[in-house]
């Protein structure tokens, strides 16, 4: 069994933000005006642990904060921005090659179920997955969860490296793969982890072979 997280594991989130950006400063928002109402509207606490962004609680923060703007008008642009275009290259392709081999594939996502949910259908990656589950918390308990209905062996493939240190703490029979995210980490922390690691998703195949 594989579970695969979403952001930056098997979709350029990062991209999809860099669109989303774009849309704000064709309505008259500079970057400060943006960067600070994203923070505003991504976290629910200060642990940044708890993550709830939506484009609605977005033009939220904007308007709670005096901004004023056509709000139906903008909501339909930055929903515009979802789509498969920011799917990782070779993501489809290598799940594919892991049905084939009769892997079971879970997608476990942080952040607003629905919001989530949306970038998932309108990547095409939800028909490749057994299941798909949605959080807006701590990815630990639910690998709990997971695991504890399994005696698979099980791997653990996501961006974040503190992520991927409590998965292993947590569970160390789990087998914990790091896709290395140059805006998350440096490369140093990644390999001093002692956490098996790929540069690229789709090498990890290769890696799983290897283990």
């Amino acid at each position: 069994m594989l579970i695969f997280d979403f952001d930056q594991t098997l979709y350029d989130t990062a991209g999809l933000v860099r669109a989303i950006k774009e849309v704000f400063a064709s309505y008259g928002f500079d970057e400060t005006v943006f960067d600070t109402t994203y923070k505003q509207a991504r976290v629910t606490d200060e642990s940044e642990r708890a993550l709830d962004y939506s484009f609605e609680r977005h033009a939220e923060m904007l308007s709670r904060d005096g901004y004023d703007v056509d709000r139906v008008a903008m909501l339909r642009d930055l929903h515009a921005c979802v789509s498969d275009a920011f799917v990782l290259p070779g993501v489809a392709e290598m799940l594919r090659n892991l049905l084939q081999k009769k892997e079971k594939l879970i997608l476990l996502s942080a952040g607003n179920p629905n919001f989530q949910y949306q970038k998932v259908v309108a990547s095409g990656l939800e028909m490749y997955f057994d299941t798909c589950i949605y959080i807006a918390g701590d990815k630990v308990l639910e690998v709990e969860k997971i695991i504890e209905k399994v005696d698979e062996v099980v791997y653990f493939i996501n961006d974040k490296l503190q992520e991927n240190i409590a998965v292993h703490q947590a569970f160390p029979q789990v087998r914990v793969i790091t896709v290395y995210n140059a805006e998350k980490d440096t490369l140093v922390d990644v390999q001093n982890s002692g956490i098996p690691y790929v540069m690229n998703i789709t090498d990890v195949i290769n890696s799983k072979k290897n283990d």
